[in-house]
């Protein structure tokens, strides 16, 4: 079959060479490298049956072919059915190979739709200096001599077939420790390939005589386990149920199969075996739970066989299921393919080390977002610590988990709660990200727009000043202001009028658009000096400190242009308000002068206007009684009104 490269690693990677020392010598004099055998299914044979007509075919059925870098050239090799077994074959594969096919064609690389085969990689790259291989995910492999990779034999699943393009069809397989004779057993993936079983005499170490008992690891032998050290020591009883993530459902339930046997005084044994047997690309969830409902939830595949889950000793609690005490945990050997999966709890915290099957970060907060926070929250704290830890920095991207929310859970919103959700979902992007990272400047490029600082009190007005120098003439323009909404907020916007005809948003939430729409104009603008007014309200709970409020413009996007509709570069020169605690008494609205208008706003402030509750309450509080009442409205009254007795502010009884 011609198999591109990239076809055979990205269908069969999941392939993995065990090691083992071999019990006879199958090598080749005067080659380095290893033989391997492969188990030919009788299914292979049928199709093929015609090409086996009596000629040296007759005596192999299959072909092997193996690839060398970085020619990529293919190779072929001598494959040699075994005596002692029908249906074993077996074939010597050169140190330097970097992958092998096996297949039930004359050539391996066959594209007709009788053709089978299996692909893999071996190991490659083995330093003398740093007594390892390098170069794949055997890097830190313990083995340590080329040598022991013998007795692997591939077994097909036949549960893994993928029909190419062409109609041929490739295979995973599964790898066991061949013994001879055609008996084979369950060399237990990376997961005990350590020294532990080489002392227990798993596998032959000194003693070249040595034979492996067939039925120490055979399919008998297929279990998970579970380390309970640790925040676990006290364990009565230990039950289990597993969850197929293909198939969505639990895939037992009665107690004598949810039952783990103890192994030692921590380590607990869950039989697969009595179960099912997992499927190569099946994903499956396994729930460990004690007497005293101690649980841990961690994603597995066919990989894990062998594999212990042990405690990293932090606590979780899932927002649907507050009931249940939940531990992380992780898998030795395959953490970070399978593991806990993700989680958020009700504070935002997020743990897990990997996604279900068919998740991603935008779906995990989606479904957390329903369930934790109600379209009417105001509380988005949480929201935003998870925002940080997964960066979702931008709106686009949680604009896509509103989407998912619709997805999930849209049938059953209304269209009032979708709007209440999106705003809460999409916006608290700008609370976790408020800023954008400050762009370079353009080299040999004059221009300027600037933001000017201000300086204001708690709760108090604070005017930022939007201007541009060395105008190089434009006509259409749009400009992005950012600020942190926990902090203060926009209240006013005032044009500046020497950019034509200005379209600025009506919504004054983050980010702020200023926009500036001449289309018709032959001619640019080319003022300079203050093109927009911008007025913000700091709020009563911010504490004093330097607040940053930021100017942006994208200029691949074509946000400033002049009349030859050609981009225009400026530069950008963002700001801060500076925030203190000191207060000028009678300052009702916070814009550094004591007049009339303060009256004005406090009499209406004291009266209850909806519009009028946001002021500077320290500074309307001038009689020192810390409260504000119509009796501070009359003192400010008279001060203006230059009253004897009420010179200065606050009144003194």
């Amino acid at each position: 079959m011609k198999i591109a490269k990239s076809a055979i690693c990205a269908v069969l990677a999941v392939l993995t060479l065990l090691c083992g020392l071999a019990t006879s010598d199958f090598s080749v004099a005067g080659q380095d490298g290893s033989t391997y055998f492969f188990y030919m299914p009788d299914s292979w044979k049928d199709v093929h049956n015609d090409y086996y007509d009596g000629n040296s075919l007759d005596s192999c059925m299959i072909s092997v072919a193996w690839i060398s870098l970085p020619s990529y050239q293919k190779k072929y090799v001598e494959v040699q059915r075994c005596n002692d077994a029908p249906n074993v074959f077996s074939f010597f594969i050169p140190r330097e190979a970097a992958e092998f096919i096996i297949g039930n064609a004359v050539d391996p690389y066959s594209t007709d739709d009788k053709s089978r085969c299996i692909s893999t990689t071996v190991i490659k790259n083995y330093s003398e200096d740093q007594n390892e291989y390098e170069g794949n995910d055997f890097s830190t492999f313990w083995i340590n001599r080329y040598e022991q990779n013998k007795n692997v034999i591939f077994i097909v699943d036949p549960d893994s077939e993928t029909i190419n393009s062409d109609g041929s069809r490739s295979f995973q397989s599964s790898n066991f420790y061949y013994y001879g004779n055609g008996k084979y057993g369950r060399y237990k993936t990376l997961a005990e390939a350590d020294y532990k079983f080489f002392s227990e005499g798993a596998f032959p170490t000194e003693n070249p005589e040595f034979v492996p008992d067939p039925s120490q690891y055979n399919e008998e032998d297929y279990a998970v386990y579970f380390d309970t050290a640790g925040a676990w020591d006290s364990v009565d009883s230990l039950k289990c149920k597993l969850y197929s993530l293909n198939g969505g459902e639990y895939i037992i339930q009665n107690d004598e199969v949810c039952s783990c046997s103890r192994v030692t005084e921590n380590l607990y044994k869950y039989d697969l075996s009595k179960v099912v047997k997992l499927k190569t690309d099946g994903v499956y969830e396994i729930c460990f739970q004690d007497s005293d409902r101690r649980t841990i939830t961690v994603t597995l595949g066919a990989e894990c066989v062998g594999d212990t889950v042990y405690l990293t000793n932090e606590m979780f609690a899932y927002p649907d299921n507050p009931y249940v005490d939940y531990y992380v945990c992780k898998w030795r050997k395959n953490s970070g393919k399978y593991g806990f999966p993700y989680g958020i709890s009700l504070k935002g915290d997020v743990y897990g080390e990997c996604f279900r099957k068919g998740e991603n970060k935008n779906i995990v907060i989606a479904r957390w977002v329903f369930q934790n926070l109600g379209p009417n929250s105001k509380k988005t704290d949480a929201l935003e610590k998870v925002y940080r830890y997964f960066n979702i920095s931008t709106e686009e991207e949680s604009a896509d988990i509103f989407d998912r929310v619709l997805l999930m859970y849209g049938e059953n919103l209304s269209s009032k709660k979708k709007e209440l959700y999106r705003n809460i979902i999409v916006k608290s992007v700008y609370n976790a990200f408020p800023y954008l990272p400050e762009p370079e400047d353009f080299p040999n490029v004059n221009s300027v727009v600037k933001l000017s600082d201000a300086t204001t009190v708690v709760g108090g007005l604070a005017t930022v000043n939007v201007s541009i120098s060395d105008n190089p003439g434009l006509t259409g323009a749009s400009l992005e202001i950012r600020f942190n909404r926990k902090v203060m907020k926009l209240i006013e916007v005032q044009d500046g009028e020497i950019l034509g005809k200005a379209v600025h948003s009506n919504d004054y939430d983050v980010p702020y658009k200023l926009l500036w729409e001449n289309d018709n104009s032959k001619t640019d603008f080319k003022k300079n000096g203050v093109i927009a007014r911008l007025t913000f309200r700091v709020f009563d709970s911010t504490d004093a400190g330097d607040y940053p409020v930021q100017v942006y413009y994208n200029y691949e996007n074509s946000d400033i242009i002049n009349a030859k509709a050609k981009k225009v570069k400026l530069n950008l020169r963002s700001s801060s308000i500076k925030v203190t605690e000191d207060y000028l008494p009678g300052d009702i609205n916070g814009d550094g002068v004591v007049n009339n208008i303060d009256r004005a706003v406090l009499t209406r402030y004291v009266a209850g206007w909806d519009d009028y509750q946001e002021i500077v309450k320290p500074s309307a509080d001038l009689d020192n009684d810390r409260k504000i009442t119509a009796l501070d409205r009359v003192i400010l009254s008279r001060h203006l009104a230059n009253w004897s007795g009420f010179e200065s502010l606050p009144y003194n009884k």
